[in-house]
């Protein structure tokens, strides 16, 4: 889950980080990016609970929060992440 603001600079250049991942992974993991002024994922953020914009979050199998990056967060750190989050 990739928690951001799209007016925010560092926040834009997180997502680019991510999608870089996800468009590698697609199929095997799925990746959802929210934007915090966005009220359609108002529930999700609530559960995400994002104390720093932006932040990446990866999810094991079940759903659990597995790392969280707040921050800027690079491609190979999410992509590593995501790996040893899968099973």
């Amino acid at each position: 889950m990739v928690a951001y603001a799209d007016w925010d600079p560092l926040s834009r250049k997180v997502r680019l980080e991510a999608a870089v991942v996800e468009r590698k992974y697609r199929g095997y993991a799925t990746f959802f990016f929210l934007d915090t002024d966005d009220e359609s994922n108002a529930s999700l953020l609530r559960w995400l609970d994002p104390g720093f914009l932006p932040e990446v979050a990866v999810l094991d199998m079940e759903g659990n929060i597995y790392q969280r990056f707040p921050g800027f967060v690079d491609s190979p750190s999410i992509e590593q992440s995501v790996l040893d989050a899968l099973p």
